[in-house]
């Protein structure tokens, strides 16, 4: 049976590739595999795979399990080690996946397979440990940098720059929010405040904010440009912007916090978000456009189930500029285009763009962090 390997997301047909040919090469193998034709795809694994630009560990992983499927185990165990050393065994349940898989038992015997898996196990290991101390380090950076801020009474000459992690009460939670400021920033001219809803909320279990990945966000990369500071508040699926009326409501408690905190008179505020936060960007052009200079939103579904969204109040004069890709497989971009084009007329201050393809997480491709310039190259030339 191979439905434990096939459950970890190798699915091949979602990869996003530019190359099409071997995007095309890799989905032919899938449904070979899909119809347990592995002969038939170990064929075409050997010819796409000879590009090893393009092949992530699980496209290796995906490959060995056709091979060890069509009596050609010394190649199964070839691309398991590639497979390895592209990361794979590292998230939890691969190594337990393949180790009870039957798709890969005529590899039990060979003394390689054993030796395989203490690799991944010890690479895991060392990957675990080294998170361990870069999330302590990232965490007592961010700590040291809020206290930095607060004990000069928020009047510090210049800011620190860097991230400055706090936390703020809602109820019984105690909500972790970062504030970046850029090398660039300069007190002494106009500053801007940009806030930043994260999108993944609905697979988020807990706030993201002990992991040091998060300093990578697109986000921060155009920050500098515009004299900016970023808020960039965490959530989670119980606490967060996926309609939780609450957790939108917090953001702004979070937003007097740091305008209080900063002591900085904000020429300009703009929110918005990725995704799920995008989509809540909604919630606040509608019922709080006083508060900002304007709106964005990059991937968003244009409507909120627990708010529906009243499009004619995104004619207060405060710009909302979205995107969205043509081959977004989450929030397809022919349903998103249709309400646009049914509320147009109503929503005057919505200018509605696309991209022909990057997908959903478009804003992650080496492009991303350009497009998203080009968007508030556009509203910073917006006149209050």
């Amino acid at each position: 049976m191979i439905k434990t390997l096939l459950g970890i997301c190798f699915c091949l047909v979602v990869h996003v590739l530019k190359a099409q040919s071997y995007e095309q090469q890799i989905e032919k193998a899938a449904q070979a595999i899909n119809k347990k034709d592995f002969c038939a795809a170990l064929l075409v694994f050997k010819q796409a795979l000879t590009d090893t630009t393009k092949v992530n560990r699980y496209d290796y992983a995906y490959a060995a399990l056709a091979a060890a499927n069509c009596h050609d185990q010394h190649q199964a165990l070839i691309w398991l080690d590639k497979s390895q050393q592209k990361g794979f065994g590292l998230q939890d349940g691969e190594i337990e996946s393949i180790a009870k898989d039957s798709a890969f038992s005529s590899l039990h015997t060979s003394a390689e397979w054993g030796i395989l898996l203490t690799r991944m196990q010890q690479a895991k290991e060392k990957d675990k440990l080294a998170k361990q101390i870069a999330s302590e380090q990232w965490l007592e950076s961010s700590l040291r940098h809020a206290q930095l801020t607060e004990s000069e009474g928020g009047m510090a000459k210049p800011f620190p720059a860097g991230f400055a992690l706090y936390f703020q009460p809602a109820d019984t939670i105690n909500v972790p929010y970062l504030i970046y400021v850029p090398s660039s920033f300069n007190r002494a001219k106009p500053a801007s405040l940009i806030i930043y809803l994260h999108g993944g909320v609905v697979n988020q279990d807990h706030f993201a904010y002990r992991d040091p990945q998060v300093a990578n966000e697109p986000i921060f990369k155009v920050a500098h440009r515009y004299n900016a500071l970023v808020l960039y508040p965490f959530a989670r699926k119980d606490f967060g912007w996926v309609d939780q009326e609450n957790a939108f409501k917090h953001v702004l408690t979070v937003l007097d916090q740091v305008k209080k905190r900063y002591a900085v008179p904000f020429d300009r505020i703009y929110l918005g978000g990725m995704s799920n936060g995008g989509t809540a960007t909604y919630w606040y052009a509608t019922k709080h456009a006083h508060l900002f200079s304007g709106f964005y939103a990059f991937s968003p579904w244009p409507s909120l189930k627990s708010s529906p969204t009243d499009y004619a109040k995104l004619s207060s004069g405060k710009p909302f500029m979205s995107i969205n890709a043509k081959d977004d497989t989450v929030f397809p971009y022919s349903a998103v285009k249709a309400i646009y084009d049914q509320q147009q007329s109503k929503a005057r201050d919505w200018r509605f763009k696309s991209i022909a393809e990057g997908g959903h997480g478009f804003i992650y491709e080496p492009g991303g962090p350009l497009l998203m310039q080009e968007v508030f190259d556009e509203l910073f030339r917006e006149k209050h």
